[in-house]
């Protein structure tokens, strides 16, 4: 009894946590219980929660993933383009390269969404000796959406389309029909967006504020793309309708491949005064294998403006200038595609 109690003393002083020891029962119930001590060993207690490196980072790659998605899709294709007569910035029909690039990014939160597109293509030949233009266009849009109710947004749209470079009428000309910020186009909108999906919604804005560029003098005072007045910069108020769908035609039931996609871009404002004007492009995408595919785009513009006709003067009646409305160009390719997005949209 004695060495028990000194030894619970030991320990007090020591400040020993946990005591181990082994002792055994004799048979005799008289017989004396004797202790045998073991070498002490102290346990430290942890005051904070142990945290895996590995499973922090996951949860935050996981994080960025659940709230955000990225698609990529570039192109290299050999062409087949074909344009009407009214088309204003340029181009003869031919087969030759082109160049396309796509990129998305789109961050979703509980009640806000933020998607930013750059949609871009050239297209770039040669005729007699000569190299030639052939599709020249490019447009960035930045759409913020605040949640509103059920599938509804509140909407503030920024979309900026221009070209890269000199466009003409034919081969023969020195003097270009179109070029970089000749024209351009910024408008900005606020209204509400009905959003199915990153992939899938409907704009429309009552409050729509539509800047057209014309950085050049000679093109502005003759009236291109719709210039009043000579003037570079000419601006409009009005509202706003795009549509923005993308919907797979045939998927691959095992791997669950797109392999035919269809996607359709348009866009109208009207400015309470003038016809309204339409941009409407469509494309079709067939996947032949993973980096091989067919492409189908065709775009339509109703403008009443944009372009001017002149029709050569008769017997009988003067030289006019004729409005032309309608514009159409459609390009077929095949080539290479590069395609990438970090998730699947759930539909």
């Amino acid at each position: 009894m004695k060495r028990l109690t000194l030894l619970l003393i030991a320990m007090l002083v020591v400040g020993i946590d946990s005591l181990y020891g082994q002792y055994t029962i004799p048979n005799s119930p008289n017989a004396e219980i004797k202790l045998a001590p073991l070498k002490p060993e102290r346990i430290e207690s942890t005051p904070f929660e142990i945290v895996n490196d590995a499973l922090l980072r996951n949860k935050k790659r996981q994080w960025r993933k659940d709230h955000n998605y990225f698609e990529v899709k570039n192109s290299l294709q050999l062409t087949q383009f074909a344009y009407n007569k009214n088309w204003a910035s340029g181009g003869e029909n031919s087969f030759n390269g082109r160049v396309t690039s796509y990129l998305k990014h789109s961050y979703t939160n509980k009640k806000l969404n933020v998607t930013t597109e750059w949609d871009a293509a050239f297209g770039l030949g040669t005729k007699e000796n000569r190299a030639w233009v052939t599709e020249d266009n490019f447009k960035i849009n930045t759409s913020v959406n605040y949640l509103m109710i059920g599938k509804f947004y509140y909407n503030l749209n920024i979309d900026f389309r221009s070209q890269f470079a000199n466009g003409y009428s034919s081969v023969e000309d020195e003097l270009p029909v179109s070029h970089f910020l000749a024209p351009a186009t910024l408008n900005l909108a606020v209204g509400f967006n009905y959003k199915l999906d990153d992939k899938r919604n409907i704009l429309f804005s009552p409050v729509s504020g539509n800047m057209l560029f014309v950085n050049d003098r000679r093109l502005a005072e003759a009236g291109s793309f719709g210039a009043l007045n000579g003037k570079k910069v000419t601006p409009n108020i009005g509202m706003l309708l795009r549509v923005q769908w993308t919907q797979p035609i045939w998927k691959d039931k095992k791997s669950g491949t797109e392999i035919i996609k269809y996607r359709v871009d348009g866009q109208g404002f009207y400015n309470y005064k003038n016809v309204p004007k339409l941009d409407l492009q469509q494309w079709i995408d067939v996947t032949v294998f993973k980096y091989l595919s067919i492409n189908f785009n065709c775009r339509l513009i109703f403008d009443d403006q944009i372009s001017r006709i002149k029709e050569e003067a008769t017997e009988t009646t003067p030289a006019v200038m004729r409005s032309s409305f309608w514009q159409f160009s459609e390009v077929l390719g095949i080539g290479l595609t590069y395609t990438f997005a970090n998730k699947e949209i759930k539909k």
